[in-house]
C-alpha cells in the first residue's frame, strides 16, 4: 500500500502510514526514501539523525556524500561543515567540502584537499571546477 501511494505521489498517505511500520525490518529504507525523496528541503537534523541512528545500512553512507553536495548546492558552507567535520566518502562531496573549507576562511586544509584531489592522475567530477579554479 504504501509503494503504490508513493508511487501516486500521495504523500500524505505516506505520512499517515510512516509510524505504522517502525517494526518493519526495512523502515530504514523505507525512511530513506522519505528524506531522500525531497533532499532538497531536508534540515541537517533530519539526515544527521537518519545517518547516527542507521551507520551501518549502504544507503546511510551513500545519503550522507548526497547531502554534503545539496548543502553545496544551496552554498551552506557553514551548514556542509557542521553536517560533515570529516571528509566524505566521495570525490564529488570531498571538492564541496574542501571548498568550503576554503569558503569559511579555512584556505591551509583546502588547498592540501585540493592538491590530494588533483594529483590522482584521473579526470575529477565537475564540482571539483570550483574548488580548483581557486587554488
Amino acid at each position: 500500500q504504501i509503494k503504490q501511494a508513493w508511487d501516486n505521489r500521495q504523500m500524505d498517505v505516506v505520512e499517515q502510514m510512516m509510524p505504522g511500520l517502525k517494526d518493519y525490518p526495512l523502515y530504514p529504507y523505507l525512511e530513506y526514501r522519505q528524506i531522500t525523496d525531497d533532499l532538497m528541503n531536508q534540515p541537517a537534523v533530519t539526515v544527521t539523525n537518519f545517518v547516527r541512528a542507521n551507520p551501518t545500512l549502504p544507503p546511510a553512507r551513500t545519503l550522507q556524500s548526497r547531502f554534503v553536495n545539496e548543502l553545496a548546492r544551496r552554498e551552506d558552507w557553514r551548514g556542509l561543515l557542521a553536517f560533515s567535520p570529516e571528509k566524505p566518502g566521495t570525490t564529488e562531496a570531498q571538492c564541496n567540502y574542501y571548498y568550503a573549507k576554503w569558503n569559511t576562511g579555512q584556505s591551509e586544509e583546502a588547498w592540501q584537499g585540493a592538491k590530494e584531489l588533483w594529483l590522482t592522475g584521473k579526470s575529477q567530477p565537475n564540482a571539483c571546477d570550483k574548488l580548483f579554479s581557486v587554488w
